[in-house]
């Protein structure tokens, strides 16, 4: 349908219409025209603060759907993996910059797992603190918790799911 618009149109003619294509196909923007318009961004947002303040508003609060997160992570996650000097860019972000306590804290948080000792049926709030308890180091009890060794320090562990 698109192609017969286009077709019934002209609009490939750049007298008469806008297209680039026939329709149907993706075209890819050549790398020159994407850092043209790079730059003519950055060029009005730099002669025109308020209009990055205005979008920047707009957004605030703004929450998408979960649908719309995993999209969005898919999509970076594709980028990331064709595109190496991204993924340096990732490891890098934090290099040489100082988190603040509560931000480790958050995201020591996120990371922890909850860990059970089998034997005794002590629950831990992480794999450090299970590990400082056997008098072991973390990743010993991480690999029981992988399957990678049955015991360590003389303790079974495993992941606490909460009562299940």
């Amino acid at each position: 349908m698109e192609q017969e618009i286009i077709s019934r149109f002209d609009s490939t003619n750049p007298n008469k219409g806008y297209n680039l294509t026939k329709g149907g196909e993706h075209y890819e923007v050549p790398d020159a025209q994407r850092e043209r318009y790079r730059q003519t961004h950055l060029k009005y947002y730099e002669e025109h603060p308020e209009a990055r303040e205005r979008i920047s508003q707009m957004q605030k609060g703004k929450k998408n759907s979960p649908e719309t997160i995993e999209k969005k992570r898919e999509t970076m996650r594709a980028y990331i993996a064709s595109h190496p000097e991204a993924r340096e860019r990732c490891r890098n972000n934090f290099k040489g910059k100082k988190r603040s306590k509560e931000n480790c804290e958050k995201i020591g948080a996120a990371h922890s797992v909850s860990v059970i000792c089998l034997d005794t049926m002590q629950q831990f709030n992480s794999v450090k603190a299970a590990a400082e308890w056997a008098g072991v180091c973390p990743s010993a009890v991480s690999a029981v918790l992988r399957g990678y060794a049955k015991t360590t320090g003389g303790y079974r562990f495993d992941y606490y799911k909460g009562g299940q």
